[in-house]
């Protein structure tokens, strides 16, 4: 134990040059040197002799200063060269002290008896006189004066308040590094030797313990404006995709596909990509008695939004289904304000137990420390990070219910998927994109849980996560609207709409025999023969199906639909859309 970081702390009565003293009796086997190296600026503490240097020519009480008492000393020893080399030297002046604080008390106790009415005598003192002692200690214990050794006066306990002197080993030689003061101003009691500086082992002082040093963490700015750039993007491509799907919602490839649904599902996107901005800011950024709000918005946002982009993406895949799978030839009327409901009652669901998470168990800032590490500048010191959350006493619960219900919708998602996955439609069947945007969703769940439990640095956890959110949200976004955009075109050509008075319009005035296009040879497989005009569909096949929904809409060609419907004696001209 010895090195820039230990300095030993030792009284001043051992022999000189204790540490270098070899003999049989020794508890150590260690060399001289390495003996010289462990006391090499050790620290010794003992009672100052005599006043010395500037105060050597002081007078004590007694009118003697120290320079008097060395020069008496050596007149009654004989000893003219070096006398405090003698044994006792130094224990002689406190001896003189003494003395005199004996003859301060008593005759201050003299003066008080004689007051005493009837008065006394100092020679009347017996140990059993608990009424003098009691005299006696209080004139101690507030007496007073100069002294060979320093001031004299006593502490409460009747201890000896008087110099220490520190000496610290330098070069083999104890030297005097400051002096103690008790009865200085209060900040002036430690003096310092100016012509005896301290060495400090390594340049510097050691502490006297390790230093704990708390560091609250934050998300760097870097990493929030990189993730809050990424979401404005996204805020972009969103609010691009629901621009296209407003201006482009008379097209056949947009109308078939419910754009009033793809608004929601749009909407929702843009709501998800405002959270990862909620979920990155932290007390870095705003004051701690604010930042539960921004907790509290990032949880609004994710929970809600997830339930209206994968409940619309979801529900017009349940119609697909619904009409495809019927018995009859006759389509289902599933309209948008039945899909709206049940968007709505999913979206009410979720903010009803948000609600009741707010009102229950409202969320709350929390410290944690982190694991200790070293300060990589200064060993001394230990990091202790200090990590603000967001929290609240049943927190897991309410995640944990809302992750079933989020699971349950893509289940559902996942199964319309599957059983629309023979419908050969893309301008109606999103099967595929749904199918990979779930795959998608549970990969960047199931990667954010452990991310969000093992990761503990702020920035690399937003980073992540945010990372795993605007993945999810980004890639069934592209997959559903992305081939709409380039198919945008591929039913009609450009400039002709797909509304209802221009069917009626071209019937009426009896246009050119030549049939408008249903869909690209990718959308619809349908052949019509120009000379007989019959279908060669069978009946009860899907696609003949597929072809009723299409004419529900008025998407056919005008001769076309006027024989299907004559064949299969259509009653009901309204969409079921």
């Amino acid at each position: 134990m010895y090195g820039p970081k230990y300095v030993f702390i030792m009284p001043a009565w051992f022999e000189t040059n204790w540490w270098d003293i070899m003999d049989d009796d020794a508890l150590h086997n260690c060399t001289s040197e390495q003996m010289d190296a462990v006391a090499r600026g050790s620290i010794s503490i003992y009672y100052a002799i005599l006043l010395q240097n500037s105060a050597s020519s002081t007078a004590s009480i007694s009118g003697m200063s120290a320079e008097d008492y060395i020069r008496e000393f050596r007149i009654r020893t004989g000893n003219t060269t070096n006398v405090q080399s003698l044994f006792g030297f130094g224990e002689a002046a406190y001896g003189y002290d003494s003395i005199w604080t004996a003859a301060v008390v008593l005759d201050e106790a003299v003066k008080r008896l004689k007051a005493m009415n009837p008065s006394r005598s100092i020679l009347d003192f017996r140990y059993e006189d608990n009424e003098m002692g009691d005299m006696l200690y209080d004139i101690m214990a507030n007496t007073s004066f100069p002294g060979l050794t320093g001031p004299v006066l006593f502490s409460d306990s009747g201890d000896r308040k008087g110099l220490i002197r520190i000496m610290q080993t330098q070069n083999n030689t104890d030297v005097r590094i400051a002096v103690y003061n008790v009865a200085a101003e209060p900040g002036k009691e430690l003096k310092f030797e100016n012509d005896t500086p301290v060495f400090w082992k390594g340049g510097k002082v050691p502490v006297d313990s390790v230093m704990e040093k708390r560091e609250i963490q934050i998300i760097h700015p870097a990493v929030f404006i990189l993730m809050v750039v990424f979401s404005v993007f996204g805020i972009w491509l969103a609010i691009f995709f629901l621009i296209f799907n407003i201006m482009y919602r008379n097209r056949r490839i947009i109308k078939m596909s419910s754009p009033r649904l793809n608004n929601i599902i749009l909407v929702g996107g843009l709501i998800t990509y405002l959270s990862v901005i909620f979920l990155g800011i932290d007390v870095g950024l705003v004051p701690r008695d604010i930042l539960p709000l921004a907790c509290r918005a990032y949880t609004w946002c994710f929970y809600v939004s997830f339930c209206m982009t994968f409940g619309a993406m979801f529900s017009k895949t349940w119609r697909v289904h619904r009409i495809f799978t019927t018995k009859t030839v006759m389509p289902r009327r599933i309209r948008d304000p039945q899909l709206f409901a049940w968007v709505g009652a999913l979206v009410l669901f979720v903010a009803l137990i948000l609600a009741a998470w707010e009102v229950f168990d409202p969320i709350v800032l929390e410290t944690e420390e982190g694991s200790e590490t070293a300060d990589p500048l200064n060993d001394d010191i230990i990091l202790i990070p200090v990590f603000v959350i967001c929290t609240s006493n049943w927190e897991p619960y309410w995640i944990g219910a809302l992750y079933v219900i989020e699971g349950l919708l893509l289940v559902f998602g996942a199964f319309l998927s599957w059983e629309t996955r023979k419908v050969h439609m893309p301008v109606l069947n999103d099967s595929k994109q749904i199918g990979t945007s779930i795959y998608i969703v549970v990969t960047t769940n199931f990667a954010a849980v452990p991310v969000s439990i093992a990761v503990q640095n702020p920035s690399a956890r937003y980073a992540l996560l945010a990372t795993l959110i605007i993945t999810s949200i980004t890639v069934p976004l592209c997959l559903v609207f992305l081939p709409k955009v380039k198919m945008r075109n591929d039913v009609y050509p450009r400039g002709i709409t797909t509304n209802q008075s221009t069917h009626h319009t071209t019937h009426n005035n009896c246009s050119s025999p030549t049939p408008t296009p249903i869909a690209s040879q990718d959308h619809v497989r349908l052949r019509t023969d120009d000379n007989s005009g019959a279908s060669q569909s069978s009946k009860q096949t899907t696609e003949d199906k597929g072809i009723n929904t299409l004419l529900s809409f008025g998407l056919g060609d005008n001769r076309t639909i006027i024989r299907h419907r004559r064949r299969r004696k259509f009653q009901n001209k309204e969409s079921p859309w």
